[in-house]
C-alpha cells in the first residue's frame, strides 16, 4: 500500500506489518494495524494525503542505472485481516 499521512486516532498506536517464519518454515504475514491502549484493533483513520509511487530510474554507486520496479497501486479488493501463508 502506498505511503499516506494520517492523524492518529486519540491514544492509538500503529503496529507495522510483519513477516514471521514458524518453526516448520511456514511464512506468516500480519498486516499493519492501529491499536488502542488496551491492544484492541481500531479502524484506520482516513488519509489526509496519499504518496505518489511511480517507477523510475535510479543511479547506482557505480554510475549505472536501474529501474525501481513497477508502479504500485492500492489493492482493488479489501485484504483479509487473518494471517496468510
Amino acid at each position: 500500500m502506498p505511503g499516506r499521512w494520517v492523524s492518529a486516532p486519540g491514544g492509538a498506536k500503529f503496529a507495522p506489518w510483519a513477516f514471521v517464519r514458524g518453526p516448520d518454515g511456514t511464512l506468516w504475514y500480519a498486516p499493519g494495524a492501529w491499536h488502542d491502549a488496551a491492544g484492541a484493533v481500531v479502524a484506520a483513520p482516513e488519509p489526509q494525503a496519499i504518496a505518489a509511487v511511480e517507477a523510475g530510474d535510479v543511479v547506482n554507486p557505480d554510475g549505472s542505472t536501474s529501474t525501481t520496479g513497477p508502479t504500485l497501486r492500492p489493492p482493488t479488493t479489501p485484504r483479509d485481516a487473518a494471517p496468510s501463508r
